[in-house]
């Protein structure tokens, strides 16, 4: 997930907020989060925690199988989605996701545990925008230190209560490019820019359209590629779609047609 330069960015139980509205997502985005799946110590058969209900990751036996804890529960990362449907398995009793609390802090960007943010509770936080100006001060000066000194190449000092850029004495600052916001969609298991902060423009290499493959470490045999992954767009309207069916096709009918004009030169 990207968001973009002048958007106030906050994470609310797990939920991302854009200038103070839910983000809503394409139906091809797979946003995972860790849930607890209260079985009351009934095991749930492996190859339906991976295949069926698509188990990724969680809490794991040394042979590789998901554990069960001593209170009973499976501890799994799933979609919203995956968590609704195995709330419907007979056996399970209760399905709960796993957040931290508001106001327990953890270290996220900008490493102040006295804000109280953590991967789930997170902002707000303004992501800059070229020509946009700050009020600089000592609250403001932690989130937009290293744009300020690493990015935007100013010297910065502060000497007592004030921060002096450039040698100046300085109670604004204005970006002179485009920031970015950058989230992986595992959302719980992603070291991302809640750990690092913005991403500059001038940092960007290019924009995600198109996945040319899929690769699952837990699957076993076929079940290791994501089939419904493998040339399919990026941020799709609908559900994720493979076209690699259609790209075989086209390769067969050039190949075809290559070998009939090579027959036609020849004769």
């Amino acid at each position: 997930m990207r968001r973009n330069a002048g958007d106030f960015l906050e994470i609310r139980e797990g939920d991302v907020y854009i200038n103070g509205k839910i983000e809503k997502l394409p139906q091809s985005a797979k946003v995972q989060y860790n849930f607890l799946i209260d079985t009351k110590g009934q095991p749930i058969n492996q190859d339906v925690l991976v295949n069926h209900y698509g188990a990724r990751e969680g809490m794991k036996y040394g042979n590789g199988n998901f554990a069960l804890t001593d209170t009973g529960q499976y501890f799994l990362t799933l979609t919203n989605e995956e968590a609704a449907l195995i709330a419907r398995n007979p056996v399970v009793k209760g399905v709960k996701k796993h957040l931290m609390a508001k106001g327990e802090g953890e270290g996220v960007f900008p490493q102040d545990l006295s804000l109280g943010w953590n991967i789930d509770n997170f902002g707000p936080i303004y992501i800059p925008k070229k020509g946009k100006t700050i009020e600089l001060n000592s609250k403001t000066l932690p989130f937009y230190k290293r744009v300020i000194e690493e990015y935007e190449h100013n010297s910065l000092k502060v000497i007592g209560n004030q921060i002096l850029i450039n040698r100046k004495i300085s109670t604004t600052y204005t970006f002179r490019q485009d920031y970015y916001w950058m989230m992986g969609d595992n959302r719980q298991n992603s070291l991302d820019a809640r750990f690092w902060g913005f991403v500059p423009f001038d940092h960007v290499v290019g924009k995600p359209v198109f996945i040319w493959f899929s690769w699952d470490k837990d699957g076993k045999g076929f079940n290791k590629v994501r089939w419904n992954r493998v040339f399919s767009f990026v941020n799709e309207k609908g559900e994720s779609k493979s076209y690699l069916l259609h790209f075989l096709a086209l390769v067969a009918i050039y190949m075809i047609v290559s070998n009939v004009l090579k027959k036609r030169k020849k004769v």
